[in-house]
């Protein structure tokens, strides 16, 4: 089977790409405020939390991106 053979996507897949997307940007740059701004109610920050939140936030919606690709792209007869 070629790329070109793919089944195209429906209406609700591109509004559901879109919508994780949106969620995935906004959760993201919030995430990216709050580690920028640190933490007032602990004077130790914890580097753990941190990545969790900025660059695990991002990576979470990229993997959730990657996989939404994968199942709506592959074959239904499989």
């Amino acid at each position: 089977m070629s790329f070109t053979d793919r089944p195209a996507l429906s209406g609700l897949q591109k509004l559901g790409f879109v919508l994780a997307g949106i969620v995935g940007l906004s959760a993201s740059i919030f995430a990216l405020f709050i580690v920028a701004l640190g933490s007032c109610y602990e004077c130790d920050p914890n580097p753990f939390t941190e990545f969790l939140l900025f660059p695990g936030t991002a990576l979470i919606f990229l993997m959730i991106g990657i996989f939404m690709i994968w199942y709506f792209q592959r074959e239904k007869n499989d």
